[in-house]
């Protein structure tokens, strides 16, 4: 069965395109897994006044298939990943009004057993990355794709379980893709590299396994490292060649990781596992080797992200808010009176998205957390992280997308 690309002609998609344009504000992007700095920090355009009362201001609502794939955003555009039976979608909408551009869907049946538990879903899970132009999307099963953002057409595919032997992880492939020069990078069977334009094969870096956290870059003094949280193990790799630069055991009994490293100005990095807890470690001068500096278990990670603001980690342990000092490991305060919650900082403030739709705007410092204003804005499981492109909130669940005009208050 070949994929399908389903659109209602080349007309109706120059004309919804034109429209979303028109509607959108050009503003910074949301163009990949965690915004601009993939670090779940906002652009410094975006903008959050707040609200009244009640829910605010609803741009539009629209109903959409399950996934926990986040919505990135590039050109007035919007872009995520759903499942319609046996088929993965990648789905463009238009930023303005939330309508169809375009859809191109593929046939990625999942094959319950041993080696794969769907208790939570069939995906997809992963989030996907616009570059120049492209959209890059990795699905449940391991389908890779490169697809004209504009109209959904492949430029190029890869099936990594058929052409490089990857396994489909425990609850699917669920790391985003990141980008580094010309190369797409992917956390699947330790970490592969391909060629942005291409789709050629690059490198293989295959001496570790990965888990379900997503990639980041760590630039320290004139060097670039990628950090990657895999099974039972913090890794560093060369993203120039894939070249194991170190590794560090931190494993639970699942050898599982669900949230990113968290790196920042300076050597220091910190890093956490459901059911075990949290680490720093600190990168020795020649990049070449970390030393582990704590580890607690006041802060578990789990199905959400952290944010750190200097030398301040923020995440939620199950349903309490906790703030840590990355250098001792120190708790400086826990909070109760949320659900366990998505973050993103906005400026001196922070919104929490929870696990089951709310959304709640806070300040965080040192000294503890100050919450504004709540609102409920989906109903049921809300696990996937919101984005925020200038004042507009995009937030899913597995049934629905809402967009939010966080910019203007009501009331």
């Amino acid at each position: 069965m070949s994929p399908v690309r389903r659109a209602s002609g080349s007309t109706l998609v120059a004309a919804l395109t034109i429209a979303a344009l028109a509607s959108a504000p050009v503003i910074a992007d949301w163009s990949q897994w965690g915004g601009p700095g993939r670090n779940f920090v906002a652009a410094t355009d975006a903008t959050v006044v707040g609200w009244s009362e009640g829910v605010p201001p609803v741009v539009w609502r629209r109903p959409l298939g399950p996934g926990y794939s986040a919505i990135v955003s590039h050109g007035g555009r919007l872009y995520t990943m759903t499942r319609r039976g046996d088929e993965e979608v990648v789905v463009a909408l238009a930023a303005g009004d939330g309508e169809t551009l375009w859809e191109h869907a593929y046939p990625a049946p999942v094959v319950v057993g041993p080696s794969l538990d769907t208790t939570w879903g069939s995906g997809p899970n992963s989030t996907p990355l616009v570059v120049d132009g492209r959209i890059y999307t990795l699905g449940f099963t391991g389908l890779l794709h490169c697809l004209d953002a504009a109209t959904g057409e492949i430029v190029w595919r890869h099936d990594l379980a058929a052409e490089l032997a990857v396994a489909t992880p425990y609850f699917g492939h669920s790391a985003s893709p990141i980008r580094f020069q010309d190369l797409l990078i992917v956390p699947a069977a330790g970490a592969l590299a391909f060629r942005l334009a291409s789709g050629e094969p690059v490198w293989q870096a295959r001496e570790f396994a990965a888990s379900y956290a997503s990639p980041v870059l760590w630039r320290v003094a004139d060097d670039v490292q990628l950090v990657i949280p895999a099974a039972g193990e913090i890794v560093a790799l060369d993203p120039r060649d894939g070249r194991l630069l170190w590794r560090h055991e931190h494993a639970n009994s699942q050898r599982t990781f669900l949230s990113d490293a968290l790196v920042g100005n300076g050597r220091t990095l910190f890093a956490s596992a459901y059911f075990l807890g949290s680490i720093g470690l600190r990168l020795a001068a020649d990049g070449g080797s970390v030393e582990e500096r704590w580890q607690t278990r006041g802060l578990q990670l789990a199905q959400s992200n952290a944010i750190r603001v200097g030398d301040v980690v923020y995440g939620f342990h199950n349903s309490v808010l906790v703030a840590l000092d990355v250098r001792s490991g120190d708790i400086l305060w826990r909070s109760r009176g949320f659900e366990r919650a998505n973050l993103i900082r906005v400026g001196e403030r922070f919104l929490l998205f929870d696990r089951l739709g709310k959304l709640s705007l806070v300040s965080l410092g040192r000294e503890g957390v100050t919450k504004h204003l709540e609102a409920q804005l989906l109903e049921g499981r809300s696990w996937t992280a919101p984005s925020l492109v200038g004042s507009r909130l995009y937030a899913r669940n597995l049934e629905s997308v809402v967009a939010v005009d966080l910019g203007r208050s009501v009331g």
